[in-house]
């Protein structure tokens, strides 16, 4: 579905996949705030599937998977194996990711070189892994500049 032909509609739309109340959306897409009018725009057909299309496109977007952040590692690995100098405490880091991502070594707190810690508690639950996940590359991708900065000065 393109935007909504009345930029007014589309706008409130747009607040409204934000999670706006449907008042506030009402409001900020240029309407006098009202509850009931509010309520009767939120409710409309053609405003509920473009909500329901910005939020499912956002999702897509934003979807992140055991699956692609196990591609993730394993290409971090890659690099670390086929680097000039192979960097071997980065490509056991990927493999133990893999393994810790994959449920086989859950680990209870991963810290990132700038001493800040994001903490994991629990055994399986999945926005703690993705947590996980996220600072264990934030570090990786940390310690490559770090690296890269270390070769140039080298040189």
């Amino acid at each position: 579905m393109p935007e909504l032909k009345n930029p007014k509609h589309e706008r409130m739309a747009q607040f409204l996949a934000q999670g706006m109340s449907q008042v506030d959306a009402h409001e900020d897409a240029g309407y006098k705030r009202n509850d009931s009018n509010a309520a009767k725009m939120a409710n409309d057909p053609d405003i509920r599937a473009r909500v329901t299309e910005i939020t499912g496109k956002g999702a897509e977007l934003a979807a992140v998977t055991v699956a692609s952040l196990l591609a993730e590692a394993e290409e971090a690995r890659q690099e670390a194996k086929n680097a000039e100098t192979p960097q071997c405490s980065a490509m056991v880091a990927a493999t133990k990711f893999k393994a810790e991502i994959s449920g086989l070594m859950p680990d209870q707190r991963a810290q990132i070189t700038n001493n800040t810690q994001v903490n994991i508690s629990g055994d399986n639950d999945a926005a703690r892994r993705i947590g996980y996940v996220l600072a264990k590359q934030l570090m990786l991708m940390q310690q490559k500049q770090i690296e890269g900065k270390v070769e140039e000065e080298g040189k």
